[in-house]
């Protein structure tokens, strides 16, 4: 039998930047704890040229150490060329609820656009953007079964318990249910 390959998860440079090694600050504790997880299970990480640099900017010393570990283990994904899709973008701020939100996600549209070329996870700290990809993605079909996952929000999500199970495309972590069921 052919062993099933493990699945890319698209790791925002924000989990990067507030994961610590040693740090007892809960959101460094909940994010370092979640890159182990990852590292300790059989996932990989989706890196663009545009996340690279990213993480390149904001990793802390843990992330940076944790990546190289990934990269040794052969665990990082990467494409030579960001997958820029302008028309994506447009539908994107085509659908925006309101206009003040577009530049948020701009900033952020490219993990959308990696999720899309990989397993179609996200895993970000970013509540805002979230919110703004949620409403979008009930005006736009290619972005509803996007997951995104918060690794900080320990008891709402259960991140690591969910990485644990294999990380399903659970519907209530959908970009397109997120927005209906969720509050926050």
């Amino acid at each position: 039998m052919k062993k099933a390959k493990s699945k890319r998860l698209v790791i925002d440079a924000s989990v990067a930047r507030a994961s610590g090694g040693v740090a007892t600050h809960p959101q460094a504790k909940h994010c370092r704890d979640f890159l182990l997880k990852v590292s300790s299970l059989s996932y990989r990480i989706m890196m663009t040229p545009k996340i690279i640099c990213e993480w390149n900017r904001r990793q802390s010393l843990f992330a940076l150490r944790w990546r190289g570990a990934m990269a040794r283990s052969n665990k990082v994904c990467g494409v030579k060329k960001s997958p820029v899709d302008e028309e994506f973008r447009n539908k994107i701020e085509d659908a925006a609820e309101q206009k003040n939100q577009i530049p948020a996600m701009r900033k952020d549209v490219h993990l959308l656009e990696a999720a899309r070329i990989s397993d179609q996870t996200i895993i970000s700290l970013e509540k805002k953007v979230r919110r703004h990809f949620a409403y979008v993605a009930q005006h736009i079909d290619e972005i509803g079964d996007i997951v995104w996952v918060n690794p900080e929000r320990v008891e709402e999500e259960k991140p690591l318990v969910w990485l644990q199970n294999g990380a399903p495309p659970e519907e209530h972590r959908k970009l397109r249910t997120w927005g209906i069921a969720s509050s926050s």
